[in-house]
This record gives structure tokens, C-alpha cells and sequence, in this order.
């Protein structure tokens, strides 16, 4: 009876420890090859899905981010810290230079100013440099045009007093050459031609000398006593009758 009890013992211990080593094995297996994790299911009951799965967007050119997907939108990048900051240096940077030039612009401003008020008065001194030396230059032309009219008022009046006496004395000189010449003092020389004694040029012939008229009286006396002797008397006879 003992002797069954303890092979009973022995087999019960047995049993327990073959037990033991099963469920530890299926633990081992399951552990190892049955975890939960790698069932086909368990995404769709997993309690830190939310914390496993991706986000939308991993960056700002992310493949999934489609147009339809509404995942990005402008001033929403992933970069909005980092281009906030940076924007914000640069409105710095951009203030400072807009303060830099603004300063610049009106110390050139002053500048040109300046510049233009000592450009102008230099120019009022030149303006009126030139035209006290126009005023002065204008009052030397007119004395001078002055003078060279009075001059030349001076010499006309020389000149016609010149021409006058010129002409006055050509005026004589003409009325004693007429006087004196052989249009006026009917010479028959003049007449005489180059061709002979008994010819004459017709635009000059002044008639007859006294001695070719008296020459002539003396032919036509000739002729008539001529002409008297010659012609019978009117009441003679012939001897006959």
C-alpha cells in the first residue's frame, strides 16, 4: 500500500513537473511567437496606436501630403518656430537698415541742401558779376556807337559838302566847256570829215561858213549875168526882116 502511494507520489510529482514545463513552454512559445503585437488584428486593438502610428505630415515635402488631403497650408510648416524667428530677425535687420538709410537720406538731403544754397549764391554772384560787365560793356558800345555815328555824321556832311563843291565846280567846268566847245559856238570844223575837204559828217555838219556863202552868192551872180548875156532880147528883128 505505501509502496502505491509513493509510486503515486512519484507519478503525481511527475505529471506536475511535465505540467509545469508544458505551460512553460507554451508561455515561452507564446511569448516568443505569440505576442500580441504580431497578430494580424491587433492594430485594430492596440492601446498605443494612436502614440505608434505616423503623423500626418513628417515633413513639408512629405509624399502623402496631397492636394485633397488639406495636410498644409500656408504659415503651417513644420519649420514655423525656426521661420518666425528668422522673420523676426530679419523685420530686425530690415528696421535697423531702413533706420541706417533713412539717416543717410537726410544727411545726403542736408547735404544737397547745402550744396544748392552755395550754388545758388555763387550764382547770384555770377549773375550780377555779368551784369554789372554787361551794363558796363553796354555803356562802352554805346559811347562807342556814339562816337562812330558822330564821326560818321561828321564825314557825310565832309562828303556831301565835297560832292556839292564837286559838283558845283563839275557844273562850271561843263557850262564853260559847252560855252566854250563847238556845240554851242556853231564851228563848222567840227564837221570836217576824214574822207576829204569836200565832204562832211551829217550828225555835225553846223550849216555853211560865211565864206561858202559868199562863195555861192558869187556863182549865182555869175550864173545870172551869164544867163543875160546869153538870153536874146525879147523885141529884136532878124536882118532879113
Amino acid at each position: 500500500m505505501r509502496h502505491n502511494d509513493k509510486i503515486t507520489c512519484i507519478l503525481e510529482g511527475r505529471e506536475r513537473r511535465d505540467k509545469k514545463s508544458l505551460c512553460k513552454a507554451i508561455n515561452e512559445f507564446q511569448q516568443r511567437f505569440q505576442r500580441p503585437e504580431m497578430r494580424r488584428e491587433f492594430d485594430l486593438s492596440d492601446p498605443l496606436a494612436l502614440r505608434k502610428d505616423l503623423p500626418a505630415r513628417q515633413s513639408d515635402n512629405d509624399i502623402r501630403n496631397t492636394v485633397s488631403g488639406m495636410q498644409r497650408f500656408m504659415g503651417e510648416d513644420l519649420n514655423f518656430l525656426e521661420r518666425k524667428k528668422f522673420q523676426e530677425e530679419q523685420n530686425r535687420e530690415w528696421s535697423l537698415q531702413q533706420q541706417r538709410e533713412w539717416e543717410d537720406a537726410r544727411a545726403q538731403h542736408r547735404s544737397a541742401e547745402d550744396l544748392c544754397l552755395k550754388t545758388r549764391l555763387q550764382f547770384d554772384e555770377t549773375a550780377k558779376h555779368l551784369q554789372n560787365l554787361e551794363s558796363a560793356t553796354r555803356k562802352a558800345v554805346c559811347a562807342a556807337v556814339k562816337e562812330f555815328n558822330k564821326s560818321q555824321a561828321t564825314e557825310s556832311l565832309e562828303r556831301k559838302i565835297r560832292e556839292k563843291k564837286q559838283e558845283q565846280e563839275d557844273n562850271l567846268a561843263e557850262i564853260s566847256n559847252l560855252l566854250r566847245g563847238d556845240l554851242l559856238s556853231e564851228n563848222p570844223q567840227q564837221a570836217a570829215s576824214s574822207f576829204g575837204p569836200h565832204r562832211v559828217v551829217p550828225d555835225r555838219w553846223k550849216g555853211m561858213t560865211q565864206q561858202q556863202l559868199e562863195q555861192i552868192r558869187l556863182v549865182q551872180k555869175q550864173q545870172v549875168q551869164e544867163k543875160l548875156v546869153r538870153a536874146p532880147l525879147p523885141f529884136s528883128r532878124s536882118p532879113q526882116t
